[in-house]
């Protein structure tokens, strides 16, 4: 049996509105894991997920660590998604434009895409320690849950 959400809205206790966003996204998630495979709801899920409000009238990319939190928590919820190519490139084009040579634990599922992005160089010792504090950053923002 399905609620509606007004319904929820009416039982549950007070919440905020990134609160229920990402209630609302969880829910929507159980009911259709199907949903992730679209590149502009799996960005909405994402805003929902890092608790910031969306705009459904805009495509507006989020930094690589909020993916990275988010599918850290998708996979408590759908332990057996698995992101489809479009997801892996969306992910691996938008971890180019921020300079990542390799994608966080979270995204490795995207890693193959990225190092399609970039012919194979080999990293100096400052670019070295720029994609080990972007890992770390990663890390801790993943684990501030």
């Amino acid at each position: 049996m399905d609620i509606l959400n007004e319904t929820l809205l009416l039982l549950m206790p007070r919440r905020s509105e990134e609160q229920m966003e990402r209630f609302f996204a969880e829910k929507a998630i159980l009911k259709n894991p199907k949903i992730l495979d679209n590149v502009l709801s799996f960005e909405k899920v994402v805003y929902a997920f890092n608790d910031l409000k969306s705009d459904f009238e805009t495509f507006e990319p989020l930094p690589i660590l909020c993916y990275a939190k988010a599918c850290h928590q998708l996979g408590t919820i759908v332990p057996n998604w698995v992101a489809n190519l479009e997801i892996k490139y969306y992910l691996a084009y938008l971890a180019f434009d921020e300079g990542w040579l390799e994608m966080p634990d979270q995204l490795k599922f995207a890693n193959e895409q990225l190092k399609l992005l970039y012919p194979e160089k080999k990293l100096d010792a400052e670019q070295v320690k720029l994609q080990d504090l972007k890992h770390r950053a990663v890390r801790q923002y993943v684990n501030a849950v």
